[in-house]
């Protein structure tokens, strides 16, 4: 475990013939388990030595005499051979290891290592939206229309309402959630972390107090889920509400150190291996009554601490903090800004771009968030800034902005879609142009069934494709969620999750799953994440709780004659029934009265 930094997960022993290593094995806090014998006069043994442990659960066997193994594919961090006996194909061992997942089998009374690599066709999620750049577009080629599960997991609903941040690296999953029972009245607001390729958790850290507690349903704040970034082995947070910002070990979740000066931060992001933090002193309640000090752009090398260079703005704009690994850009409520990453110097400031700024301490879910050529910053509401080729894109008040990212020289502006629903403004680049949402497309009280983007020419702005996605039903808003695109697929929320088809315009609907409420749903590591939400729309078809989806079917289906898949256990044949006492009339022994579940008194 310690020489392949394996911290917690699926471990597998294959031909164990006693319980000790596995007894060993499990001595790590968040490890699973499961070994396979194919000597069923042991097996028994092997049990009982667990359950005098007291590991039952955390380590579990069972009998197994095939040349494949019982695992989805992809799900086993760690595998282990101990048995010379027991031969295994290499394709089989590839087939069930983790990506990045290590296989030790025993030849020739050596241990033999084998580390399965990262496949080309599957991607992180690092940031909120994606990476630093704000584009929320993956290149993950392996996600599409879910129709396999590869996992679950608690809770089943979202006690919290809303999932404040989700972001994947290295196989492994980051998200806030508030995942107290619903038994409770405290909020118990966490940052969890798991496998994500077998949903095993592996570490959870409470947090002292959290904005996106909130707010209630719908409600933001916007910016929450952008204080959440993992990169490589390394995870960072606020822990707390108006704090600076922590470097943890993603592998175990502990605290590595705390960036000092980087605090209240509001929002930040990882760009060439450094942290740029948005720090903002001010209060919703001092910023109304007229006060407040300047925000700052604070660029601090994450793995010492030590502070680069600070910028200071009167204002910028939430959701408007980019970067493309040369340099930063954001919005300052009247022109965009370009900063050199490396030292902080202006490089170049925009024309204005004409938006007005109004603030609201609240607004109603149910109104777009935008009027227009004004920008409305309300809890929810927000701008959106995206970096893509050699552009630089703003859209905010019903209206969009396209700069050079060289110079800053306006290329076009036109009119635009308003924010989502109850979400901030969506806006991607992929396939060498700029898409959105159709601007009379009404994703608050719809009208019609249509699915509609628009693709923009980089340079011009010119409509260089439409597409009509023929969704055929309609539904009272979309989620409330911004939406993503996948491998030139837009994930739109409209009911439950739509892949809509930037190519043919097809619409493949999936009313059974929602993202959650204020985040969505995440692609990643070849699979649709869905985290657990609390809706109640279609609540007689949709699937709850904490889901990994996959698109393509699982390589190995079970090959056994059906009248091998069951086994007779121990108490087989030996319970007894006294058919002599008849069944009293005002009886009702079973849940529903009977073995036909009629419900129904005799």
């Amino acid at each position: 475990l310690a020489d392949g930094r394996i911290h917690g997960g699926l471990v597998v022993l294959v031909g164990c013939s006693d319980a000790e290593l596995a007894i060993s094995l499990a001595e790590s806090p968040h490890v699973l388990v499961h070994g396979l014998v194919r000597d069923d006069n042991v097996l028994e043994k092997i049990r009982q030595q667990i359950r005098n442990a007291g590991l039952y659960g955390r380590v579990s066997m069972m009998a197994w005499n095939d040349r494949h193994l019982p695992y989805a594919d992809g799900m086993v961090n760690l595998l282990l051979v101990p048995d010379e006996a027991t031969l295994l194909a290499p394709h089989e061992i590839d087939r069930v290891l983790a990506p990045l997942g290590i296989a030790r089998t025993l030849r020739d009374g050596k241990l033999v290592s084998h580390r399965k690599g990262w496949p080309q066709d599957v991607d992180e999620w690092t940031h909120s939206r994606y990476d630093a750049s704000g584009n929320a577009v993956s290149k993950d080629r392996r996600v599409g229309p879910p129709r396999y599960l590869q996992w679950e997991a608690l809770p089943r609903w979202n006690r919290g309402v809303k999932t404040s941040s989700l972001v994947s690296a290295r196989g492994r999953l980051f998200y806030i959630l508030n995942d107290a029972h619903f038994a409770v009245r405290s909020q118990t607001w966490s940052l969890i972390a798991r496998d994500a390729n077998n949903g095993i958790q592996l570490w959870r850290r409470e947090l002292a107090g959290w904005e996106g507690s909130r707010g209630g349903k719908k409600i933001g704040p916007a910016q929450g889920q952008r204080r959440l970034v993992a990169s490589g082995d390394r995870g960072y947070v606020t822990l707390g509400e108006r704090t600076e910002v922590s470097v943890l070990d993603a592998a175990t979740g502990k605290l590595l150190r705390t960036l000092k000066g980087t605090g209240p931060a509001e929002e930040f992001i990882l760009s060439n291996g450094k942290l740029v933090v948005l720090v903002n002193p001010n209060t919703p309640a001092g910023v109304r009554r007229g006060e407040g000090e300047d925000m700052r752009l604070v660029a601090v090398d994450p793995e010492t601490g030590r502070i680069a260079w600070e910028h200071a703005s009167r204002m910028i704009l939430p959701f408007t903090l980019v970067a493309d690994g040369e340099q930063v850009i954001f919005h300052d409520g009247k022109a965009i800004h370009s900063l050199a990453l490396k030292t902080g110097q202006p490089r170049w400031t925009s024309a204005p771009t004409g938006q007005r700024i109004a603030r609201r301490d609240q607004s109603h879910p149910d109104s777009p968030g935008a009027e227009k050529s004004t920008i409305i910053l309300a809890p929810q509401f927000a701008p959106t800034m995206i970096m893509y080729d050699d552009v630089v894109a703003f859209a905010g008040g019903r209206q969009i902005n396209v700069l050079s990212a060289s110079d800053g020289a306006e290329l076009w502006r036109s009119d635009y879609a308003a924010t989502n629903y109850s979400a901030p403004v969506d806006l991607f680049g992929f396939e060498g142009c700029l898409w959105g949402p159709d601007k009379e497309m009404n994703l608050w009280r719809p009208v019609d069934d249509n699915l509609d983007y628009n693709a923009y020419n980089l340079q011009t702005g010119a409509v260089q494709k439409r597409v009509e996605g023929d969704y055929g039903f309609r539904f009272q808003h979309h989620r409330c969620h911004q939406m993503i695109v996948v491998d030139g697929k837009v994930l739109a929320g409209r009911a439950g999750v739509e892949f809509l088809d930037t190519q043919t315009g097809d619409v493949a609907a999936h009313h059974w799953m929602r993202g959650s409420c204020f985040y969505g749903v995440l692609p990643a590591s070849g699979r649709l994440y869905v985290p657990p939400h609390d809706c109640a729309c279609y609540v007689r078809a949709t699937l709850s709780g904490f889901m990994a989806l996959n698109a393509n079917p699982p390589s190995h289906r079970n090959e056994g004659p059906d009248n091998q898949r069951l086994q007779r256990g121990p108490a087989y044949g030996t319970t007894e029934t006294d058919d002599t006492i008849p069944a009293a009339a005002d009886d009702w022994p079973t849940y529903r009265h009977d073995t036909a579940r009629s419900g129904r008194a005799s």
